[in-house]
C-alpha cells in the first residue's frame, strides 16, 4: 500500500488526462475550490 499511495502522491499511478475537462466542457476545480464551493452543505447538514 505505502507503494501504491506513494507512486500516486508522485503522479506516476495514472497518466492526466483531459477526459473531466472534455466530459464536464469546463476546467476541473481544485480541491479548495470544491471544499469552498461546498462548505454550506457541511454547515447546514444539507446532503441532498
Amino acid at each position: 500500500m505505502s507503494a501504491v499511495y506513494t507512486l500516486t502522491r508522485l503522479g506516476r499511478n495514472q497518466p492526466i488526462t483531459g477526459d473531466v475537462e472534455r466530459l464536464l466542457g469546463r476546467p476541473p476545480r481544485t480541491l479548495a475550490d470544491f471544499l469552498e464551493f461546498s462548505a454550506w452543505r457541511w454547515r447546514e447538514r444539507a446532503w441532498t
